[in-house]
Formats: structure tokens, sequence, C-alpha cells
């Protein structure tokens, strides 16, 4: 009478052990990626913003930038923030553009602010974009302080 019992416990255990091994526990997610680093969130809003201005696109550069820098580029331009992102993409040089696209930019990240390095040309400069701008989180988002 035992040998029943023990060949069905057998039995049991040994479809118990394949389908462990041959299905992978079938009900599990696959593990979500892990969240991008500071830096790689400041990299991704610093290129958002570079194609937003290389694109003309002011709306856009405009809603990444904090409301202080918005005020800054509309005081030195005289101009609403879209409206010189737009005039700015306008006077942007084909080496100008070429030059910003190429970068790779250099981020360093203290606490919430951060500063990106990028290399500029000398029409980029006098248009204000010094190969350096500063963001700095804001609600948990980085943000452009300053071109």
């Amino acid at each position: 009478m035992c040998r029943p019992v023990r060949t069905a416990a057998a039995v049991l255990a040994a479809l118990a052990l394949a389908g462990a091994a041959g299905c992978g526990g079938g009900d599990e997610q696959p593990a979500a990626p892990p969240p991008p680093s500071p830096q790689e969130q400041v990299r991704a809003t610093w290129q958002q913003a570079v194609d937003a201005a290389l694109d003309g696109d002011g709306a856009a550069f405009c809603a990444l930038a904090t409301p202080a820098a918005r005020a800054e580029l509309t005081e030195r331009t005289q101009l609403p923030c879209p409206d010189a992102i737009r005039l700015l993409q306008v006077r942007l040089t084909d080496r100008d553009r070429a030059v910003v696209r190429a970068a790779e930019p250099q981020v360093t990240v203290t606490g919430d602010r951060a500063v990106v390095r990028y290399e500029s040309t000398p029409s980029l400069e006098e248009l204000g974009f010094t190969g350096r701008t500063r963001l700095e989180r804001v609600a948990g988002a980085w943000r452009l302080q300053g071109i």
C-alpha cells in the first residue's frame, strides 16, 4: 500500500520541478528598466531645447525654460520668448546648426542644479549661446535656467 503513495508523491514532485524549470514562472512581469539618471534627464531636456531652437519651435523651447529664463530672454531681445527663438532660428548659420547637432554635451549635476557644456561658434556666442547652459530641477522636471 505504501508503494502507490510514494509513486504518486514522486510523480507530483517531478511534475512540479518540470513545471518550474520549463516555463520560468509565466506570471512574472519583466523587470522595469531603471529610471534615467539625473545626468540623462538633464541631457534629454537640453537636447529637446536644442531641437526646438534649431526648428524655430519657440513654444516648445520656452516650455522647457523657467519663468526667470523666459523673462531674461525677453528682456535681452525685447521679444516674447517664442518670437525670440523663431528669430534665433532664422539667424543661425549652417555651421551653427552642424556644430550644435554634433555636440556631445558634458553634464554636471549638483543637487537640483546642472550645467551643460557644449561646443559653440562665434556667431552663436554673439546670439548669447556661450556653450554653457544652466538648468534647475523644478517640481521634479529639469528646466533651462539660463542659456
